[in-house]
């Protein structure tokens, strides 16, 4: 059978672009959004195909049409749901996780001191604590992000101590009243480094994707604090202007509908921008869908997400908001803000059937792009 779609004359072509932003992970440019392209063709209910690549004001995508049901089942089709028009969905991925910073290489006493930094950020600070009256499942997540969190710093600071024991920092030399505090530091790790305890949970640490954790914590931490490099503006500054700048191409094409598809801390990205956005006819055709969002915990954190949240509830150009999320994904939940906006869409609580590990490890995080309830709701043709 032929994947060439014929069109008659009276059939309505209507336009649809989906523009996914995808979460913290360091991957090739378009592997999330082939990964979405691949499971959009697996839905039965609204069939499509793959009609080849688009470009659109230089954005690169791939094209689905859909298969419109036969004539002697268009009533019925109707009736069932399914669309009654001709559509082409164009998939286009707001692509950076280039910036997203390597394992940079530090002394040990340099990790010591960024460890330290992170650590004070997140589990020192009284704001991330009030998260816990959230729900349960963000409190499961909270403990044990931050248990890991407190576990890999002192494995860092015995390995720290281990490293540069017999060699102080040279700043030292110069204050020497931070002598005696280095040596007890030395001691006391060399005590603890002995027990057969931290030997274990150093091996364990890597099996449970600690260091993904560590530097999603950092980067967020830097993106909150709009962190400059040596060169450039802040970090939040350049993320905007990056995930814009693909936005901005695709709404100046002429699509009926823009679905803004967001997930993780990419939803953290959308919320950002369209509370912001300027253009009023954009957000009319603008549909925000967003799945595993963090921005009820980190709404915590950060007051400034929190008054975005606000912000982006109160726009009433904005046509829909859709928010899903699983109670199953730890750190995860329904976006607080979602409830108060007076525009179409919900919340929708997604039940994914995970064990305890895959909870703990972030593998039940991905598992939006494959649900089959929201992947029929992106293609769905609407007025």
């Amino acid at each position: 059978m032929s994947d060439t779609l014929e069109v008659s004359a009276n059939d309505r072509i209507r336009r649809h672009a989906i523009v996914l932003i995808p979460g913290f992970r360091r991957e090739e440019r378009f592997f999330r959004r082939d990964i979405l392209v691949r499971n959009l063709l697996m839905i039965e209910r609204f069939p499509l195909c793959e009609s080849g690549e688009v470009e659109v004001t230089g954005e690169q995508g791939k094209r689905l049409v859909s298969r419109p049901l036969r004539r002697n089942d268009a009533a019925a089709g109707q009736e069932a749901g399914s669309p009654d028009a001709v559509s082409e969905i164009d998939i286009f991925e707001a692509f950076w996780a280039d910036m997203i910073p390597e394992s940079a290489d530090r002394t040990p006493w340099q990790r010591l001191l960024w460890g330290f930094e992170i650590i004070s950020y997140w589990v020192f600070n009284w704001r991330s604590w009030t998260a816990f009256g959230t729900s349960r499942y963000i409190t499961l997540g909270l403990f044990a992000g931050g248990t890991l969190l407190v576990l890999w710093y002192i494995s860092l600071a015995l390995l720290a101590a281990q490293a540069i024991g017999q060699n102080p920092p040279e700043f030292l030399k110069a204050v020497p009243v931070l002598a005696p505090v280095f040596t007890a530091f030395v001691s006391t790790a060399a005590k603890f480094g002995s027990w057969q305890l931290w030997i274990v949970i150093a091996l364990i640490l890597p099996f449970l994707k600690v260091d993904e954790l560590i530097m999603l914590a950092s980067f967020i931490k830097d993106y909150f604090q709009n962190k400059p490099d040596e060169t450039e503006v802040g970090l939040r500054h350049r993320l905007r202007k990056r995930v814009q700048a693909t936005l901005e191409n695709v709404y100046e094409s002429d699509y009926d509908e823009v679905t803004v598809l967001a997930h993780s801390f990419g939803t953290v990205l959308a919320i950002d921008l369209m509370a912001d956005w300027p253009h009023l006819r954009d957000l009319s055709r603008t549909r925000l869908v967003t799945m595993g969002s963090p921005a009820a915990v980190l709404a915590h954190r950060s007051p400034w997400l929190a008054q975005e949240i606000r912000r982006l509830s109160e726009r009433k150009e904005i046509a829909a908001w859709d928010d899903y999320y699983a109670n199953t994904d730890w750190l995860c939940t329904a976006i607080p803000g979602r409830d108060n906006f007076t525009g179409a869409g919900a919340g929708h609580q997604i039940d994914f059937e995970t064990r305890f590990l895959e909870k703990l490890t972030g593998q039940t995080h991905l598992l939006y792009y494959r649900d089959g309830r929201l992947l029929e709701d992106l293609v769905q043709v609407r007025s």
